[in-house]
């Protein structure tokens, strides 16, 4: 029996035993021909963590087991199965793609696909008589080790909650991409197929008119006015805002995703600061202030989801109200179509930044639009009859995402394109063609290639690139070819030619050590995960760099002895075998803070050590240049907070050994940097002096003070993860 077989067999016939000592409202049931007084306390369920929300019927506990009701359990979101009731056999069919499910109320055998299947317990039919209704009840066995649902009970709460594989809105998997082996386009049907003649296209009329807000909007100068209430209609698509008396000038504005209106002489006293808007598909929350006392200017922060335009304000006629109303913005037109180059899909906007998963079986490509909403609802397209497009299905696959799941027979490429002038993204479907060149997952996905040519490898694991040259051009539909592979491991696989050599450009999602082995008749090149080669990983940071200077103090940039200590360390970290050190920078280049917590996370280092050179505001501060000293900065209060000041306390040690007068001023706490709040491991930030002290700046610019300093931190956390 297949996975998904016995994944569904399992949510059926699984049952949870445990007793019912915990007492709920008392409600009567009748099921097998008797009247029973059911006094358990009520039992939720969710799959995948989407909740279930039966029809009158929740589960209950009989016997000491649970069961659900059947429809609400298979018909959820995630396991999108189709139930039918056969009411002369008492028969309940569950279907979803090829798997068919029988089962008769009282008998203790299931039937999929014809295969008999014993039950511990039969499903019975169960009648609530406070609500009137009747449902299909079966009973939930635990899940057994071959199958894919993790089942959560919380005896607490009486929830119980299913975890496991997600099917779409046509019970498509949903989940991560299922390649397992990438094979060339063999067979190209010739153009035109019957798509160019029946092309498909649906459409919703959205309204389209945007209102720039710009300035004033009808400035007068009325006394000051009390704003008594924001108020919002049922569904949260439009918001309100009264006064007591009419308003003198509204001022609106879009930035950074917000819409801000601004109101001169309002009193905000009565208004609440921040009011959420749960229900909204277009505002997360309005917030509220008493902006500018002076001016008695009342701020409204309308925080805006993503991809939502304000669509109008309206005063009222005497000023004493304004109703703002958005445009609904999602996906609201598709075509499917064919022209001389191909198949092609086209969707109403911006739609570039796509999630994208292939398929094996059956093959095909999903792609995920995040921060979108469905506006032409659920489709689906079979028996298209294009050059590759077999199927095209469209879903709401969550509150914010759409999916579009292509099917198309054979592995395929495409290209995304986008039309600014019309809005429009054409996504267009290209034979995947390549030779000698093999992406074989089955070898632990590897990139074969055949031992015809040398071939050298080199690595960017900030980029998450590794290159291989191969002395020889690999065959390919044209020149710079992009493979786009969009699984687990690799997006794309990208073939360039130079020099009469191949370079294949290998883009990871992670970060991946890459090797090469080699039989008699092939090379495999393999990425590895860091994690699963190094026992110990240590990330350093270098902070600034290229137009990120830093202090800037006595001609000297910060950036440069930062960088400077980390050429010092350098020496240390290669002869050092037991740890594998990674850095932020190795040049002088401007990196963003979200990129070096980045690299760290995905390492998933054991240490990141942030290294710097402190200064403070002596216009507002000048006393401030008598201050000196290295500090060690943790965070405090969270779990990996203990760990970071024992580093802190090996550090200073080993500062206090090898340089007894170099001065030191404390480890200290803040939650606030970002470098520290944002890793996942303990985190440090080493400021090894004040730039804006002459005594430290002197100590600073020798070679000797960083090499002892470069010194001091390698054997800090040398010990460190030596002792952990």
């Amino acid at each position: 029996m297949n996975k998904s077989l016995k994944i569904i067999v399992a949510i059926i016939v699984f049952m949870i035993a445990i007793g019912t000592t915990n007492y709920g409202r008392e409600r009567i049931l009748i099921y097998e021909g008797v009247e029973h007084v059911y006094t358990a306390k009520d039992v939720t369920i969710d799959v995948n963590n989407d909740p279930i929300q039966p029809d009158g019927m929740a589960p209950v506990i009989i016997n000491g087991r649970t069961l659900v009701p059947v429809r609400e359990v298979m018909e959820s979101v995630n396991i999108q199965a189709q139930v039918s009731w056969l009411a002369e056999t008492q028969t309940v069919v569950i279907a979803r793609e090829d798997i068919k499910i029988e089962l008769r109320i009282g008998d203790s055998y299931a039937y999929v696909n014809g295969q008999t299947i014993e039950l511990d317990v039969p499903p019975i039919l169960i009648s609530d008589q406070a609500v009137g209704v009747t449902k299909t009840m079966v009973p939930i066995r635990f899940i057994t080790e071959s199958l894919g649902y993790e089942v959560l009970w919380e005896p607490d709460t009486y929830h119980i909650s299913l975890q496991g594989e997600i099917y779409d809105e046509f019970g498509l998997l949903a989940s991560t991409s299922n390649l397992v082996e990438l094979i060339p386009t063999i067979e190209i049907p010739e153009l035109p197929t019957a798509l160019r003649e029946n092309s498909i296209h649906v459409k919703k009329e959205i309204p389209q008119e945007i209102v720039e807000f710009t300035g004033y909007k009808d400035s007068f100068d009325y006394p000051l006015t009390e704003i008594i209430e924001v108020s919002s209609n049922e569904d949260e698509s439009k918001h309100y805002i009264k006064a007591a008396s009419s308003m003198s000038s509204v001022n609106a504005v879009i930035w950074d995703n917000k819409l801000i209106v601004d109101i001169n002489g309002a009193d905000m006293e009565a208004v609440p600061g921040t009011i959420r808007t749960d229900k909204s598909l277009y505002t997360d929350a309005i917030r509220t202030s008493q902006y500018d006392e002076e001016k008695m200017t009342g701020r409204f922060v309308f925080d805006l989801k993503e991809k939502t335009i304000a669509r109008d304000i309206i005063l009222n006629r005497d000023r004493t109200e304004i109703e703002i109303s958005f445009n609904e913005v999602g996906l609201s037109e598709i075509i499917i179509a064919q022209d001389r180059q191909g198949d092609y899909i086209e969707l109403a906007g911006d739609y570039r930044n796509a999630m994208i998963m292939r398929m094996d079986t059956p093959k095909g490509l999903i792609f995920d639009f995040a921060n979108s909403i469905n506006l032409i609802g659920n489709q689906r397209f079979m028996n298209i009859d294009g050059q590759f497009l077999d199927w095209v299905k469209l879903a709401q696959k969550d509150d914010s995402t759409i999916r579009l799941s292509v099917g198309t027979g054979e592995h395929v490429d495409y290209s995304i394109e986008y039309d600014e002038e019309d809005n429009q993204t054409r996504i267009v479907f290209e034979p995947l063609f390549f030779e000698q060149l093999t992406y074989d997952k089955s070898k632990n996905d590897a990139v074969v290639l055949p031992k015809e040519a040398g071939i050298a490898l080199s690595y960017d694991y900030f980029n998450k690139e590794a290159v291989i040259r191969y002395d020889k051009v690999i065959n390919s539909i044209r020149d710079d070819e992009v493979i786009h592979i969009h699984d687990t491991k690799y997006d794309t696989i990208e073939l360039l030619v130079e020099n009469n050599a191949s370079l294949v450009r290998l883009h990871g999602k992670h970060i991946y050590e890459h090797t090469i082995e080699e039989d008699e008749n092939f090379y495999y090149i393999y990425g590895t995960k860091p994690k699963d080669i190094y026992d110990h990983i240590v990330v350093l940071d270098p902070g600034h760099g290229g137009y990120q200077p830093g202090a800037v103090y006595y001609g000297i940039n910060e950036k440069d002895l930062n960088m400077k200590l980390m050429e010092y360390i350098y020496p240390y970290t290669e002869s050092n075998t037991d740890i594998k050190y990674y850095f932020t920078r190795t040049t002088d280049v401007a990196v963003s803070l979200g990129q070096r917590t980045t690299l760290a996370n995905d390492l998933e280092a054991d240490l990141f050590v942030s290294m710097h050179n402190n200064a403070l505001d002596l216009k507002s501060n000048p006393a401030g240049v008598h201050v000196r000293g290295l500090e060690v900065y943790t965070t405090t209060g969270w779990e990996k907070s203990a760990t970071e000041v024992e580093f802190g306390k090996i550090f200073l040690e080993k500062l206090r050994q090898a340089m007894p007068n170099y001065p030191v001023r404390a480890i200290k706490n803040n939650n606030k940097l970002y470098v520290l709040r944002n890793t996942e491991m303990p985190s440090i930030i080493l400021e090894y002096g004040y730039m804006t002290n002459p005594d430290d700046i002197a100590l600073l610019q020798q070679d000797a003070i960083l090499e002892q300093l470069a010194e001091v931190t390698e054997k800090a956390i040398y010990e460190y993860i030596m002792n952990k």
